[in-house]
Parts: structure tokens; C-alpha cells; sequence
């Protein structure tokens, strides 16, 4: 029924021509009302999150054109967050991961990047990866067992069971599968409870910083006026009128520094020489 169709999100840090293909296909199934790319980038956590909520089932797609099959659990790895979070917000049973332009598609391969990166398993319900060999080749990929097995998960996100028989589940053990049915908008009011913690820290952060500079600055200022009073000293501008008074009175022409005075100081310097 139309109201039963779905709108599915691809999410990826590649540009939209890298995946066209894969919309194309989404878009032929019977259950997919529309697609809904969503570019993920360092700095726009929250929207993702916010598209995620409006989706009912997500695709995390990566291309090993960037260098690297680096999902999860290895060194720079890409999707570690975005993904636990995908799962978290929509179920387990409604995410999967894809990776392209494979030179190695076999399920070898995608063992071993479930033994290497088993947080895939963890938090997706499968992993699809496709060569180049097969999206050349569209009649063969897109009637394969793979797009068959995508197509199944997707018409069958809202359920587990149908008709009597389990959803294939991926090889991967499930035992730390998250609890099913977590509610997206739970999830994205507990990453804005977050975020709103964070900034308010952060501007209490600020404002601590600028009163201890403020009270600092102060601080500074009164030292230097303090230092800045001079304090009483003993300069003979300070002495009472007083004592000048004395001072003057006791000053004699024969105390002042003429020629006749200095030779008689000498002539009396010269008696006192000469007296045993």
C-alpha cells in the first residue's frame, strides 16, 4: 500500500554522483516512496541526525575510490559515531552499510572486513559490497542476489519475521544488537540535551575567563596606584620654619668660605700643629 511506502536516507561523506547508481535501484522498489541523500561532514553532526529521524531506513555508503576501507574501528576511521548513532536512532534491523568500487567483492572479503571492523556487524543488519564489474554490468547486479537480499531488508525494516520465518540478519552474531524500536526523536533530543550542555559550559567557560582577567587588571591597577603615593621623607623641605630659623642665625661672616677666613683657619691650624 502507498502508505506503507518508506523514505530511504543514504548517508555518506561522498558526493551524490558516486552513489547514483544505488538510487536509481532504490528508486524501482515497490516499498521506497522517495530517497533522501545526506551528506555527512565533521561539523554537521545534528543535521544528520535530524535526517535520520525523518527516515525509515538508512544506507551508509562508502567507496573505496577514497584510498581507504576505513569504516569503522581502524586508524582515521570514518563512521564510527554515525553509524552506532544510525542504529541507535532507527534499529539495528533498519541500517545497512554498503562499500563500493571493490576490486574484491566475494564474501571472503567481506569476512574479513567484518573480522577487522565488527562494529559493522554490530550496529548494521548487513553489508553489501559491490565491484566494479557489477554496477557495469546492471543486468547481472541489479537482478543478483544482493539487490534481491536489499530489497527483501528494506520492504521488511518494520518487522522482524515475515511470514513465520526470521528477516536475514547478516553473518555476524547479534549478541550486542542494540534494544529494537529506539525511538529516533528520544535519541536526537538527548544529542541537543548534549550540545546544549556542552555550549553552556563552554560559555561559562568564557565568562570565568574574563572576570579572572577583569580582577586581574584590577588587581594590577591598585599596586601601581598604591606605588605610585610618595611616602614622607627627610628633605630639608620638610624641616620647620623654625629650624631654618636657627640655622641661619648661627651663620657668621667668619664661617664663610672668603680668603681672609681661610687664612686664618690655616694660621689656627698651624698653632694647633706646634702646641706639644
Amino acid at each position: 500500500m502507498a502508505s506503507n511506502r518508506q523514505l530511504v536516507g543514504i548517508f555518506s561523506r561522498e558526493s551524490q554522483e558516486a552513489y547514483d547508481w544505488l538510487i536509481t535501484f532504490l528508486l524501482t522498489i515497490s516499498a521506497v516512496r522517495d530517497v533522501r541523500t545526506v551528506h555527512i561532514s565533521n561539523t554537521n553532526y545534528g543535521n544528520v541526525m535530524a535526517e535520520a529521524s525523518k527516515c525509515a531506513f538508512a544506507i551508509l555508503y562508502h567507496t573505496r575510490n577514497r584510498g581507504r576501507i576505513n569504516i569503522t574501528d581502524v586508524t582515521d576511521s570514518l563512521y564510527d559515531r554515525e553509524l552506532e548513532d544510525l542504529s541507535r536512532c532507527l534499529g539495528r534491523d533498519k541500517v545497512i552499510v554498503v562499500i563500493d568500487d571493490l576490486e574484491d567483492s566475494s564474501l571472503a572479503a567481506k569476512n574479513l572486513i567484518l573480522q577487522n571492523q565488527p562494529s559493522i556487524g554490530r550496529w548494521a543488519v548487513e553489508l553489501f559490497l559491490f565491484s566494479d564489474q557489477e554496477k557495469t554490468y546492471h543486468g547481472t547486479a541489479l537482478c543478483g542476489n544482493k539487490m534481491n537480499e536489499l530489497a527483501t531488508l528494506i520492504k521488511n525494516a518494520d518487522k522482524k519475521f515475515r511470514h513465520g520465518h526470521p528477516v536475514y540478519m547478516g553473518n555476524v552474531s547479534n549478541d550486542n544488537e542494540p534494544a529494537e524500536g529506539t525511538n529516533c526523536c528520544q535519541r536526537l533530543c538527548e544529542f541537543t540535551a548534549r550540545l546544549w550542555i556542552c555550549n553552556s559550559f563552554k560559555i561559562i567557560t568564557i565568562c570565568i575567563g574574563f572576570l579572572s582577567i577583569y580582577i586581574l587588571i584590577l588587581v594590577i591597577f591598585l599596586v601601581l596606584k598604591c606605588s605610585n603615593k610618595a611616602e614622607p621623607t627627610s628633605s630639608p623641605l620638610n624641616t620647620s620654619t623654625d629650624h631654618w630659623a636657627t640655622v641661619f642665625s648661627s651663620i657668621s661672616p667668619t664661617t664663610l668660605p672668603f680668603p681672609e677666613n681661610l687664612t686664618l683657619s690655616l694660621e689656627n691650624a698651624t698653632t694647633f700643629q706646634k702646641t706639644p
